[in-house]
């Protein structure tokens, strides 16, 4: 078997069940939710995915935050 030569991750989750709310108004457990779903599963893939990578391999997250630009309904 030939390893991957990376992997590419754009998963990401908001809990949005209470409503639509100000970023200061997120409650402890979804923001924790949040980070776990959106950014610790980028960690989780990459150890996943570790014995089937090559050796130089790129793993890269995809982000939709800019300074410039908010999608719309995010928050």
């Amino acid at each position: 078997n030939k390893p991957l030569a990376g992997f590419v991750h754009s998963i990401a989750f908001a809990d949005y069940s209470e409503g639509m709310k100000p970023f200061h108004e997120t409650p402890r457990r979804a923001f924790l939710q949040a980070v776990d779903i959106s950014c610790y599963s980028f960690m989780a893939l990459a150890n996943a995915l570790k014995d089937v990578l090559a050796k130089d391999a790129s793993a890269v997250t995809i982000s939709i935050s800019t300074t410039r630009m908010a999608s719309e309904n995010y928050g």
